[in-house]
């Protein structure tokens, strides 16, 4: 047998083993797998919604200004006062990294949610930890599941911000639970200003998770307040310097996306589409981890009053359900975290059966066994994410490249047909103010074998915050209000460039794509237009009589 001694160390070691072997796995099964081993692309690889290209625009746009106040004016209608108004934490974290590391942007993106993802791990490893060693090491493993299908969908579908609230929620909650501890208040505002600066639906859950923890804090305390006070003044304190950090941007979203989005609390069942893209992750998707953590919970409720810190993965897996009465497709985002949020609870389960066996038995051996045996079920259950592909391919990327590098900056460029026509945001990768047709009206020429000078298309631009613009502190002005900026009506013989796609993928769009072939030879023989650039997936038609009547069809 051990002495007391050598079996602390040893159990130290068993700790950190766990810890790494944790680490290896979460990238193993996650970015490892769905982009491969190596963060070094020539193109945006693995990129695959509308909402990761917004994302690397803005990253790309921040790093060309060096600052984050305006947008660009290529994905911004062509106006270059539009303020930014998305979260600004994530767009300045991804260009600084990437500045000081050498690595593309589009790659450093992958490496920064990865590390940050396997740090919120770790970080509710630790809360657990304040309750039980035993328990944190055998909910170790559980949190795996959150790298795995349904849960990575936020990673894989390009809802960053959500994901990097999510992140920070987590030692927002671990900082509000260190409330009684001298200058506690520091990293409680920095941590709830992230979460403002990030995703405002998890500052939102934050600031509930705090009023029910204060709650229960002053039910510990018989409701004697001055005793609640003096221990809470900290996360009083910590809120104010919070709202101080965030006061300028939490202004903003106030009058560009709270004003022009349309969103609002909503109750919306799971039949019903919740417009994010993405598959709604089902309780039963977790499986027996699902059913264990549930027991667990169910037995150890008893435990909040002992250890508030239960409250805060109660909270956040109850938050999952809201969907159904507050908070709708905001609160459906929530279960993409469910396995971080349940595991302290299958933890407790095992724990739980350790009380009914014989106090001979070592119980640090049993939670060895125990978390070698949830280890194994983990590796051999999960999904990992298979890599579907980019948007853009290495062609279509040069096509991109060209436009950017070789066209005058206040150019509008016409995208007449593309598969991708349903995910357009890669198109402002060329840093033109880009212009697509509406897939429909082409395919109503297509069928009629019949041309126009003048197609229904729309402006690529990020339209959700009306596209503001600021007069003064609580002065904002919106582009789209103004006339003539959402017409609908695309006359060819406007644009100074239009570009066609020469291959297709899809069969079912091979007619359509076989017309816009025929349109662009059309132009091509009235004389005005002339190729200036091709590859095999596109070619790029420049306009030499922009403005006039450049071609009779």
């Amino acid at each position: 047998m051990f002495n007391d001694d050598l079996m602390k160390f040893n159990f130290i070691w068993v700790e950190i083993a766990a810890i790494v072997l944790f680490v290896y796995l979460a990238l193993n099964n996650s970015i490892g797998h769905y982009i491969g081993p190596s963060i070094d692309h020539d193109i945006p690889y693995a990129y695959t919604s509308s909402d990761s290209f917004w994302n690397l625009a803005i990253y790309e746009d921040t790093a060309q200004s060096g600052d984050f106040k305006y947008y660009g004016g290529h994905f911004q209608g062509g106006f270059d006062d539009v303020i930014a108004f998305h979260p600004p934490l994530l767009y300045h974290l991804v260009p600084l990294i990437s500045e000081i590391s050498g690595i593309e942007i589009h790659d450093t993106n992958w490496f920064i949610l990865g590390f940050l993802m396997i740090n919120s791990c770790l970080v509710m490893y630790l809360i657990i930890r304040k309750i039980n060693r035993n328990v944190a090491l055998m909910a170790l493993p559980v949190m795996l599941g959150v790298f795995s299908v349904p849960h990575a969908e936020s990673l894989y579908q390009g809802l960053w911000s959500y994901l990097i609230a999510t992140i920070f929620l987590i030692p927002f909650g671990w900082s509000i639970m260190q409330g009684s501890e001298k200058n506690s208040w520091t990293y409680i505002g920095i941590f709830g200003a992230c979460l403002a600066m990030t995703h405002i639906p998890e500052l939102v859950f934050g600031f509930l998770f705090v009023m029910v923890y204060m709650v229960l804090k002053l039910v510990i305390a018989r409701f004697n307040v001055a005793n609640w006070f003096s221990e809470n003044k900290n996360v009083i304190l910590g809120g104010i310097f919070a709202v101080v950090l965030s006061l300028n941007f939490i202004i903003i979203f106030n009058y560009t996306w709270l004003a022009k989005s349309g969103e609002k609390l909503s109750f919306e069942p799971l039949t019903q589409v919740t417009g994010l893209g993405m598959p709604v992750v089902l309780f039963s998707d977790l499986g027996v981890i699902g059913w264990m953590a549930l027991i667990g919970g169910l037995l150890t409720i008893w435990n909040i009053k002992k250890n508030p810190e239960l409250l805060f993965p109660v909270l956040m897996f109850l938050l999952g359900f809201s969907n159904y009465f507050l908070f709708g497709a905001r609160g459906l985002q929530t279960r993409y975290f469910w396995p971080v949020y349940i595991a302290a609870f299958v933890g407790l389960l095992f724990y739980s059966i350790f009380t009914v066996i014989p106090k001979n038995v070592d119980r640090k051996v049993l939670t060895m066994v125990c978390t070698i045996i949830i280890f194994a079920f983990m590796i051999f259950t999960i999904s990992p994410a298979e890599y579907r592909g980019s948007l853009v391919n290495a062609d279509r990327y040069d096509t991109l490249k060209y436009i950017s590098q070789s066209t005058e900056a206040d150019s509008r460029v016409l995208f007449f047909f593309s598969e991708a026509h349903n995910q357009g945001a890669f198109l402002v990768l060329s840093e033109r103010v880009p212009y697509i047709l509406y897939m429909n009206n082409v395919i109503e020429y297509a069928s009629n074998n019949s041309y126009s000078r003048v197609y229904r298309g729309s402006l690529v631009s990020d339209g959700k915050g009306g596209l503001p613009y600021r007069n003064g502190l609580f002065d904002f002005g919106y582009h789209l209000d103004e006339p003539g900026v959402t017409i609908e009506d695309m006359d060819l013989c406007s644009f100074p460039y239009i570009v066609f796609d020469r291959r297709t993928s899809m069969s079912q769009l091979n007619p359509v794509f076989q017309y816009s072939l025929s349109v662009a030879e059309k132009l091509i023989n009235s004389g005005n237009f002339a190729v200036v650039y091709q590859n095999d997936q596109n070619v790029i038609l420049k306009n030499n009589l922009v403005g006039g009547d450049c071609v009779e069809i």
